[in-house]
This record gives C-alpha cells, sequence and structure tokens, in this order.
C-alpha cells in the first residue's frame, strides 16, 4: 500500500477458521484469487453487457464468475492462471468442489474447471436457468427444514399468543426472509406454509407425568 510492501511470509500449514487472524488472511488471498478473475485474459472471454465485461463476485469462502467458453482453448486459459496462482502463492482451487452452471453448447475439456450442474445453491437458494424448477426445490427443502425444526422446539404450556408470535418469527420465519426475495411462493407453498406455521404456533411442548 502507497508504495509499501510488507514483510514476505511462507504459508506452511493451513490456518484454522477459528483463529483471530484467521479471516484477515483469507481476504488477502482471496482478493488475489478476485484479481485474477479479473485479469486481462480472462476478461476477454468473461460475459459482456453492453460491450462491458461483467465483474467476479463473492460472498463469504463463495465466489462466481460468468464466462463465455467457446472452445477447448478458453477452457485451458482459465485452468492455467488458476494452476499458476498456486504455484505463485500456495492458494489452491478445488475443482472437485467447484460447480458450474451452463447455458447452450459445453466446451470440450470443461469438466476439468469443474462439476457442470442444472442448479447450484447458495445461502439455501437454488439457482440454475430453470428458474421454476429451482424455486420448487428451493421451497421443498424450506419446508422440509421448517418442519424439523418446529418438531424441535415446541411451545411451552402457558405462552401468550403475542410470545407464540414472537417465537416463530425468530425460529420459522427468519428461513424464510431472504428466499421470499428471490422466489415468489405459489398458491400451493403458501398454503404449506400457512399449515405448518398455525399448527407451530398452537404447539405445545409434552410433558412428562410423573407416576407416585
Amino acid at each position: 500500500m502507497s508504495n509499501h510492501c510488507s514483510q514476505f511470509y511462507d504459508l506452511i500449514v493451513s490456518i484454522l477458521q477459528g483463529r483471530p487472524d484467521a479471516p484477515s488472511q483469507f481476504n488477502i488471498l482471496h482478493k488475489v484469487f478476485m484479481a485474477c478473475l479479473e485479469s486481462a485474459k480472462i476478461r476477454e472471454i468473461s460475459l459482456k453487457i453492453n460491450q462491458k465485461p461483467v465483474p467476479c463476485g463473492g460472498f463469504a469462502d463463495d465466489t462466481w464468475k460468468f464466462l463465455q467458453m467457446k472452445n477447448e482453448n478458453d477452457v485451458k486459459i482459465i485452468k492455467t492462471l488458476l494452476c499458476n496462482m498456486e504455484d505463485s502463492i500456495g492458494l489452491k482451487v478445488n475443482f472437485k468442489k467447484t460447480k458450474i452452471l451452463t447455458f447452450g453448447t459445453e466446451p470440450p475439456g470443461l469438466t476439468t474447471l469443474g462439476k457442470v450442474c442444472s442448479n447450484i445453491k447458495h445461502l439455501g437458494i437454488y439457482i440454475g436457468f430453470d428458474v421454476l424448477r429451482s424455486a420448487e426445490m428451493t421451497y421443498n427443502e424450506l419446508i422440509s427444514k421448517m418442519e424439523k425444526k418446529a418438531k424441535c422446539f415446541p411451545m411451552k404450556f402457558g405462552f401468550s399468543i403475542l410470545k407464540r408470535r414472537n417465537v416463530c418469527m425468530a425460529i420459522l420465519n427468519s428461513m424464510a426472509y431472504h428466499i421470499y426475495r428471490i422466489y415468489a411462493p405459489t398458491a400451493e407453498q403458501c398454503s404449506k406454509l400457512s399449515k405448518l406455521v398455525n399448527k407451530f404456533i398452537w404447539s405445545v411442548e409434552k410433558l412428562s407425568l410423573i407416576h407416585i
């Protein structure tokens, strides 16, 4: 920064996520990774809108990039740059965990960069080119998780309606807020959610009776 460079360190062992310095070291390496995805060679094959390449994005440890790969040479450009990054700073991309969404004809060798999928999941939301199918998968999983959580936290006897509402909002409704912003539920899904919430609000914890 400002023409000053810090001391160089050799990353010999991995960093535990719970360590206080882990976020700082991750952010530094992730910044280099993002810069690699915005390099000149990759920008040439990036998806463009109004002649401008769509920038890569990231949230926590998830990173994405929109590309227009038309042949095997484009695949090799990506693979070479990412492998060179590993050789230079030790940051390795796990291609086995990398997921790829495709639209149109797949270039040869694409599977060397990751697993080609029809849907990917981020923060509990399925994303794919078949939007209706992605929304259906998202709500099916959401309702299943809400049903399991509702069984683990039944209302206690004597809770007022206000307290029951607050508990429901904290435990169940909070699971779906971000999903509502992406996919609007269908009438059938709204009916399932309504029944689930009503059942949870009026649930009562079973008390174990002591027999003398």
